[in-house]
């Protein structure tokens, strides 16, 4: 008898243990894919931001020193 439900508290671990290594699993896979999202929109908005921001800083900082002084 004891044998019988030491057995099948082994069993119930393994399972549980199973479901907890199955929703690790699954965790770990979408916290990649949203850094690899979050990654490909950083590539993007970098082209966006970059391209104006040349002229826009000189004016700004040329504003700011004008108002400073």
């Amino acid at each position: 008898m004891q044998a019988a439900v030491v057995k099948q508290r082994q069993q119930l671990r393994a399972t549980m243990m199973k479901e907890k290594e199955e929703e690790l699993a699954l965790f770990l896979e979408m916290k990649k894919r949203e850094k690899e999202q979050n990654n490909l929109l950083l590539i993007n908005n970098t082209e966006e931001f970059d391209a104006p921001l040349g002229n826009n800083v000189f004016f700004f900082f040329k504003l700011l020193y004008i108002t400073c002084y």
